[in-house]
């Protein structure tokens, strides 16, 4: 049988994506709108909020840094993918879009 843990509120718009961290402490859920949400478990309450355009999915990386900080993957729908720290929700890094790639030349296959 099921249990509900919990309820996501406060969100804008349609839920796309939830990831759990690693030791199951945290629940990411991210909407349509482009709102992230980083909910504590045991506490039951949202710790922090991110805001990006509108989203694909999350995840969170599986492995954490050398002082123990853990990161959120945010990927958007025209492609552009973001690294959020966990520890004080600083953006990290900006991937290269897929879409942005061009290819010169010919390939004879």
């Amino acid at each position: 049988m099921l249990r509900v843990a919990f309820i996501l509120t406060s969100l804008l718009d349609s839920v796309v994506s939830i990831d759990w961290n690693k030791d199951g402490t945290l629940l990411a859920s991210a909407d349509m709108a482009g709102l992230i949400k980083i909910w504590n478990i045991k506490e039951k309450k949202a710790v922090m909020d991110l805001e990006e355009d509108e989203l694909e999915f999350i995840s969170f990386h599986p492995a954490l840094d050398k002082k123990g900080h853990s990161y959120l993957l945010a990927a958007q729908t025209d492609g552009n993918c973001y690294f959020y720290s966990i520890k004080d929700g600083s953006f990290q890094e900006r991937l290269m879009s897929f879409s942005t790639v061009r290819i010169h030349g010919s390939v004879d296959l």
